[in-house]
This record gives C-alpha cells, sequence and structure tokens, in this order.
C-alpha cells in the first residue's frame, strides 16, 4: 500500500516547497481527497511520482511553440540537457523576458514593491481605525447602559463607518492604493 501525505508530506517527501506542490495541483497533480476549508490535501506518494515521471518523460518532447514556466522544470537536472535542449530553454525564457518587458511598458504589471507598500499602508490605516474604536465610542457606549442589542448595534455601525471609509479610499485612488 502506498504513503497517503498531506502537501507538507508530499513537499518534504520530494524535498520542494510548498509553493511548487500547489504548482503541481494547478497541472494536474493526482489527488486521493481534495482539501479545502480547514480539511488538507491527501497524495498517494507512488501516484504523484509516476505523475512526475510521466511529466518528465513528456517535457522532453515539448513542442518549440510551447512555453513553459521556470516551475514546470523542476526536478529536472540541467546537466542532463544537450545542447539544443539547452538552447530551446533559453529562447523560451528570453521570449518570457520579454514578454514581460512588454507587460510592464504597456503599464498591466506592477513592480511588486509597490504592491507590498500599497498592502502595508492599508494594513496600517486598518490597525489605526481598528484601535481608534474603542476611544472614539466609549462615550456612546456608556450612555446606552446595559442594553446588549444597542451596544451591538452602536458597535456594527462604527465598524460599518470604519470599513465604508476604508474601501471609499480604495475606490478613490488613482493609484489603487489608500488615500
Amino acid at each position: 500500500m502506498s504513503e497517503h501525505v498531506n502537501k507538507s508530506g508530499l513537499a518534504e517527501h520530494f524535498g520542494v516547497e510548498l509553493p511548487t506542490v500547489d504548482a503541481w495541483l494547478r497541472r494536474g497533480c493526482p489527488v486521493v481527497e481534495k482539501g479545502g476549508r480547514g480539511k488538507p490535501y491527501i497524495f498517494d506518494v507512488e501516484a504523484v511520482a509516476e505523475w512526475r515521471e510521466d511529466r518528465d518523460r513528456s517535457r522532453s518532447s515539448l513542442d518549440s511553440d510551447e512555453m513553459p514556466t521556470p516551475e514546470a522544470w523542476d526536478g529536472v537536472d540541467p546537466s542532463q540537457w544537450d545542447i539544443d535542449e539547452a538552447q530551446r530553454r533559453k529562447e523560451i525564457a528570453l521570449a518570457q523576458l520579454r514578454q514581460l518587458e512588454v507587460e510592464e511598458r504597456a503599464g498591466r504589471l506592477i513592480p511588486t514593491d509597490e504592491v507590498l507598500n500599497n498592502v502595508r499602508v492599508g494594513l496600517a490605516k486598518v490597525r489605526s481605525k481598528m484601535l481608534g474604536l474603542p476611544a472614539s465610542i466609549a462615550p456612546r457606549l456608556g450612555r446606552i447602559g446595559n442594553k446588549p442589542a444597542v451596544i451591538q448595534a452602536e458597535l456594527q455601525e462604527a465598524i460599518s463607518a470604519i470599513l465604508t471609509e476604508l474601501s471609499d479610499g480604495i475606490e478613490d485612488s488613482d493609484e489603487g492604493g489608500l488615500d
């Protein structure tokens, strides 16, 4: 009987990182049980090994028009490539690089550091607004007394106002970040 493992176990077995296993799933890696919402993926190690071997065999016969990503080459030792295979992969990589340059010039790619900065700014604003909530709502809650339904409504209104303000800032921004 073959060994069954979760994503982490599969990554460890094959000596790869979890994003590689995710990439395998996108490419049709066989699963015993599909995961989701707290339920782990379950893999048959032998079935995955066979699937990878089949991919490795078919990879050597790829049409030159196909443009596999570098992730598709995982597990293939470059020292095993002949000069034609190395040249083919180089040409594919150069074509992909040119395509990225075209996408960047056309404004369809955003630099990672810009996205990360916008996320950091947005999260800082969310944090600031949420940390300020108790001080801004405490006086109103003090006047309400012990009325849970009214307190809940006040809290819901205050939270909704914060979230609306933050989402309006995203929609109004010229650069896609938060104001």
